[in-house]
């Protein structure tokens, strides 16, 4: 009884200062992995669910944009591998901060190598809902990078980098 007291009084709390609620971080292992597993058994919801607010809301017809990103993937029997490449990160000074990093996951056969480039937000104390991908992007491997296949991003809070 004492526990449910308690539990209903931090609840209480909680919803009066959602700022004492820590945002978890999204790891980049976890999300490159199932990226990867969406990409092999052409998982056009594993993808959705990995997207941004902003990209949920603003792309029209997601699902068919994902679809679309994946059908540019030509070939079969792909090995996959993955690597950060870099990030950004800003705080407010105030306890609130955003992070993004770059994510590279390398798409290859014995004929085709596409990289397939991802600006992740793995925290964001803001608007924690933003966190997930805000571009994803696959292009042909070469170097530089060529000019990309086909892209989906947020309409805001993308990073430019340079490869």
């Amino acid at each position: 009884m004492f526990s449910r007291i308690i539990a209903a009084i931090l609840a209480f709390f909680a919803l009066l200062f959602p700022g004492l609620q820590k945002t978890k971080p999204l790891d980049n292992e976890v999300v490159a992995n199932t990226v990867i597993s969406a990409l092999k058994t052409n998982d056009i919801a594993a993808l959705e669910a990995l997207m941004c607010k902003n990209i949920k809301q603003n792309v029209p017809d997601l699902r068919g944009e994902i679809g679309r990103l994946l059908d540019t993937i030509d070939g079969e029997e792909f090995e996959f591998s993955w690597g950060k490449s870099g990030g950004y990160s800003e705080s407010s000074g105030r306890g609130k901060s955003i992070s993004q990093n770059y994510l590279d996951i390398h798409i290859q056969n014995s004929t085709k190598h596409y990289l397939l480039i991802i600006v992740l937000e793995t925290y964001n104390s803001f608007a924690p809902e933003e966190m997930g991908i805000r571009y994803i992007s696959v292009a042909p491997k070469t170097t530089p990078v060529s000019n990309a296949l086909y892209t989906i991003q947020a309409t805001e809070g993308v990073m430019e980098w340079h490869n």
